[in-house]
C-alpha cells in the first residue's frame, strides 16, 4: 500500500516479482493464475452479439501483461478489435478523460460514436461522458437504479440497441 499512486509499475507484474525478490518470473506468476481468470456468464454470449455490428474494445487500468493474459484465457481475443492498457500504453493510472480522448484519437472516432460500459462511477462513467462518449455503469448488484446503469451486458446489450 506504501507504493500505490507512487510509482505507474504498479500494476506491472515484473515490477512485483523484482521488489520482492521472488524467485519466478512474471511469465510464472502470470502462468500460475490462470486458473483463476473466470468471465461471467453474460461476457462471451453478448460480446457475440455486438461484434456482429461494433467494434469491440477493452480499456483497462490492468497492466498490458494482465490484459492479454484474461483476454487469451477468457477466449474471447476473436471477438475483440483493440485493447489499451492505460497504465502500459498511455502511462496513465486511472481511466481519466486524457485517456478515452487519446483512444478515440487512435481509433480515428469522435467520442461520440463510442458507447461504453464499466463498473467504476468515476472512471467508466463520468469521465468518458465528460468528452461525450455515452457510458453505462455496470452495477451487477443492482444496488444503483439509473437511466445510466445496467444490471448485465444484456442490459448493456438492449441499451446499446435502443440507442441507434
Amino acid at each position: 500500500r506504501k507504493l500505490l499512486g507512487k510509482t505507474n509499475d504498479w500494476r506491472d507484474p515484473q515490477f512485483w516479482v523484482d521488489y520482492f525478490e521472488f524467485d519466478m518470473s512474471w511469465e510464472k506468476l502470470n502462468s500460475d493464475i490462470k486458473s483463476e481468470i473466470r468471465f461471467y456468464g453474460d461476457v462471451v454470449p453478448v460480446l457475440k452479439k455486438l461484434k456482429k455490428d461494433y467494434t469491440i474494445v477493452i480499456i483497462s487500468g490492468s497492466d498490458r501483461k494482465f490484459l492479454d493474459l484474461k483476454v487469451e484465457v477468457g477466449e474471447i481475443k476473436h471477438l475483440v478489435d483493440h485493447t489499451f492498457s492505460s497504465v502500459s500504453d498511455f502511462g496513465i493510472m486511472k481511466k481519466e478523460p486524457s485517456l478515452y480522448k487519446a483512444i478515440c484519437k487512435k481509433l480515428g472516432i469522435k467520442p461520440s460514436e463510442m458507447i461504453y460500459v464499466g463498473r467504476n462511477y468515476l472512471h467508466d462513467f463520468q469521465n468518458p461522458n465528460l468528452i461525450g462518449i455515452k457510458s453505462f455503469l455496470l452495477e451487477r448488484k443492482g444496488h444503483t437504479k439509473e437511466e445510466y446503469t445496467v444490471n448485465d451486458l444484456y442490459d448493456f446489450l438492449e441499451k446499446v440497441e435502443n440507442h441507434n
